[in-house]
């Protein structure tokens, strides 16, 4: 029997309860439209933080589902703030996330929005998300550091 589209589609930026004023969707909900559409992976991306990351990889690979865990972190370049994803492709990468979301609000004064400089960024150049920018962008980037 050939697969749905839905089967085939990856959910990449799910916001839970956990992403304040941008989610509502609780994880054991997620859990039951996993089981129920067979959906094969499905990605938590809530913003500023990794709160939902454990109950959500045990709830939905409970069911089938391969979890991917990620989340969304404000990046500061000059007098601009913008949100990049992050996906963690294996422990090690997750470990890298970690650091980052700490970063992004250890690293700030109790007034600003968490977020971590761009320069940070570029000092963990052996993360995995970079490899998915072209090398052209990249090294543009590179140049205007």
């Amino acid at each position: 029997m050939p697969e749905s589209s839905t089967q085939n589609f990856n959910h990449l930026k799910i916001h839970s309860q956990y992403s304040i004023c941008e989610g509502a969707v609780k994880i054991d909900d997620l859990q039951e439209f996993s089981k129920s559409n067979k959906i094969k992976s499905l990605a938590l991306c809530d913003t500023s933080n990794l709160c939902g990351a454990l109950e959500f990889a045990e709830k939905i690979s409970k069911v089938g589902t391969q979890p991917i865990i990620g989340t969304q972190i404000n990046f500061k370049y000059g007098d601009c703030i913008g949100l990049l994803p992050l996906f963690a492709l294996n422990e090690e990468g997750y470990k890298r996330i970690i650091k980052l979301s700490s970063i992004s609000f250890l690293e700030n004064d109790e007034l600003s929005d968490p977020h971590v400089d761009f320069k940070e960024l570029l000092n963990y150049h052996q993360f995995h998300f970079l490899k998915m920018m072209s090398y052209q962008i990249l090294m543009l980037i590179l140049k205007i550091y």
